[in-house]
């Protein structure tokens, strides 16, 4: 087993991220199999996979785009399929003009989890509990193969 922990957007401290990781390897050994995975803590999974659905929105299905901005769904295609990636300025102003950033993003989370942009092996998230220097901290593992 092989972890990588990510504490980019983190509020804990380097005391508490280093029990953290300790605490967390333990747990990850005892509870998931064999893999690589990434570990991250409430504030850098909800940061990290904000940019992820940002930086992607031109891979979202029409007919999704269409429900959440509430414009006609055979806008979309045409644009994926011509600009493929550099349709995400587009999608990004269409987006922020309608619904907002915001709350496209949430509604992807709320549709697939945060596993699904975050987890490229599975789509799963494994969620743990531990104790970090007086400190209960939420953490989030997610397999990368």
């Amino acid at each position: 087993m092989k972890l990588e922990f990510n504490w980019t957007y983190s509020k804990l401290t380097e005391r508490q991220q280093a029990i953290a990781e300790k605490k967390a390897t333990q747990w990850c050994e005892d509870n998931l199999g064999p893999g690589e995975y990434v570990v991250f803590d409430n504030d850098t999974a909800d940061t990290c996979v904000n940019e992820i659905i940002v930086d992607s929105l031109w891979s979202f299905r029409p007919s999704f785009l269409a429900g959440e901005t509430g414009l006609d769904e055979r806008c979309f295609a045409p644009i994926q399929d011509k600009l493929c990636e550099d349709a995400n300025p587009a999608f990004a102003a269409m987006i922020s003009g309608t619904c907002g950033l915001a709350s496209f993003v949430e509604s992807a989370i709320k549709a697939d989890g945060r596993g699904h942009f975050l987890s490229q092996y599975d789509g799963e998230e494994y969620e743990f509990c531990i104790t970090a220097d007086r400190k209960k901290v939420w953490l989030y593992a997610y397999r990368a193969n």
